[in-house]
């Protein structure tokens, strides 16, 4: 045994990590879905409603209203 203080443990959790080059999100391997759509469609900006996402807040809400326009109405 190390009996020395000045002895340091260090412990490395190595897990496979997909990260976004533009934004730097990162997904686990049990995110690979999220991380293909992600890296695909462009962005951080999830849409809830399809496996779409967005580079921007505004991408998201342009194919909200477009794609989704008769989700979000009542009938």
């Amino acid at each position: 045994m190390l009996t020395d203080p000045n002895f340091h443990r260090v412990f490395l959790e190595m897990k496979p990590v997909f990260r976004c080059a533009s934004c730097g999100a990162a997904f686990s391997l049990d995110e690979t879905p999220a991380a293909v759509a992600h890296l695909a469609n462009g962005g951080p900006y999830p849409c809830n409603e399809c496996e779409r996402a967005f580079a921007s807040e505004q991408g998201l809400a342009v194919h909200r209203a477009r794609t989704h326009k008769a989700a979000g109405v009542p009938a």
